[in-house]
């Protein structure tokens, strides 16, 4: 269970990352257009 659950945790976390980069990403794409 602990493995699940830190498992999970670190993918919480990228995808975290993920939707932050990707919104980052568009709005300098905004920005610039």
């Amino acid at each position: 269970m602990v493995t699940a659950t830190s498992f999970d945790v670190k993918n919480s976390i990228c995808y975290i990352n993920y939707v932050f980069e990707t919104s980052q990403w568009r709005m300098t794409v905004s920005l610039q257009l």
